[in-house]
């Protein structure tokens, strides 16, 4: 009898960790697209990309730029590619994106893609265009916002931006001088 017991306390042991490793695995994808962390390096299906917004409020308090990127996925109707990925980004000329009111730090600029080459894992992006910002975070939401497009694609494992051929940080930097 006590060895019965031991059976179903057992098995009823393994079969909670295995609903509870299943869930938590749903909970981890579902995640990605909550999140838009961007280390999942992978865009799920091939006429798909992920475009990278702003999630919340605007928190540009005290110079702090805390806010985080959420992925959103934009069908396309060719196969993806980081190109494609950055056109989709640059077509947003929405400040903020329902429902969940996504801010695009890049909403009013007029960018285009001239370039994208890759080399070694090393993706060189070249921009160009007007770059027009609406408050402090702006450059360093602008630059997440392009470098986490890019890095979604798994053979990207670096990316070097420019616009205007400056590095992405001058030409930035120069921006919001002005």
């Amino acid at each position: 009898m006590r060895s019965r017991v031991l059976v179903v306390i057992s098995l009823f042991f393994l079969i909670s960790s295995f609903f509870y490793l299943l869930k938590s695995n749903q909970e981890e994808k579902n995640s990605h697209s909550m999140t838009g962390e961007s280390e999942s390096g992978v865009v799920e299906e091939e006429n798909s990309v992920e475009i990278f917004l702003v999630a919340g409020e605007k928190k540009e308090n005290e110079g702090k730029c805390k806010n985080k990127l959420v992925s959103i996925v934009r069908e396309v109707d060719s196969d993806s590619s980081l190109l494609v990925a950055y056109e989709m980004l640059f077509l947003e000329k929405e400040k903020e994106i329902s429902p969940d009111r996504l801010y695009n730090s890049l909403y009013q600029s007029s960018i285009d893609v001239e370039s994208v080459e890759l080399n070694d894992g090393v993706a060189e992006v070249r921009l160009r265009g007007e770059i027009v910002m609406d408050g402090v975070c702006d450059p360093v939401w602008m630059k997440e916002q392009l470098l986490s497009t890019a890095l979604q694609f798994e053979e990207i494992k670096n990316v070097e931006i420019y616009i205007n051929n400056a590095p992405i940080e001058d030409a930035l930097s120069k921006v919001q001088d002005e």
